[in-house]
């Protein structure tokens, strides 16, 4: 069932104009450029130990695997980290990725020493194609991320101007990220879109989509039953 009786391919994206109005932005729907981590606890996770050396006024640094008991004990803080006793650095990969900005910008506080944080909830956005340009997915999977199949993905069309290629939201894999580390892209979700992108994280958060949203629903229903029909699901 093609998504543009949903909302039509060319209704998804604004163009911004780059510059310094652009660069003091951060509304929801809009695109950037973020370190995008992945994701923690996956693989076996590696912390950064670090001991100073008196005798040389230096920090010596190990990596080893964090074992189930790491917490049960104090380390030797690590100062230049900024690591306490009671904490770890690990390490975990990221890849530079578009994301979309979810959230409000954070309300200021304070209480003692304790401040707000500039950050946002962000969701990353994943490309069909691999980083050689090829189909990564497919054709069915691509056409179950349309049909709204599964709750943890929002399909994004392709855009020529400015580029942006076919891919999908993942909402598996939020994370809140400072302001310093997002980059502008000259592109931001139309209204329609970001309402739709809404509604169906609204649904994967734990709301009936039949009582959330009734036309994503029965187009939900529709698409899935042309799905069994073509043997795509």
């Amino acid at each position: 069932m093609p998504l543009e009786l949903l909302l039509p391919s060319d209704q998804y994206y604004v163009k911004l104009k780059a510059g310094p109005i652009l660069e003091q932005l951060y509304q929801p729907g809009q695109f950037f450029w973020a370190p995008a981590l992945f994701l923690y606890g996956k693989k076996p996770v590696h912390l950064i130990k670090g001991k100073y050396d008196r005798a040389t006024a230096r920090y010596h640094y190990r990596i080893e695997q964090m074992s189930d008991t790491e917490f049960e004990r104090a380390e030797e803080p690590i100062i230049p980290l900024h690591i306490e006793s009671n904490q770890r650095a690990a390490i975990v990969g990221c890849k530079l990725r578009p994301v979309i900005l979810l959230s409000q910008h954070s309300e200021k506080w304070r209480d003692g020493k304790r401040v707000h944080d500039d950050a946002y909830l962000v969701a990353p956005v994943y490309s069909f194609r691999g980083d050689d340009g090829k189909e990564d997915y497919s054709l069915a999977f691509i056409e179950r991320v349309k049909a709204f199949v599964y709750n943890t993905f929002f399909y994004l069309p392709q855009r020529v101007s400015p580029q942006f290629l076919e891919g999908f939201v993942r909402f598996d894999k939020f994370q809140a990220i400072h302001k310093d580390a997002l980059k502008h892209m000259a592109i931001m979700l139309t209204e329609d879109a970001l309402w739709l992108l809404r509604t169906w994280l609204w649904h994967y958060l734990g709301a009936d989509l039949d009582k959330v949203n009734d036309v994503l629903y029965d187009y939900r229903e529709e698409a899935i039953r042309v799905l069994k029909e073509a043997q795509l699901l």
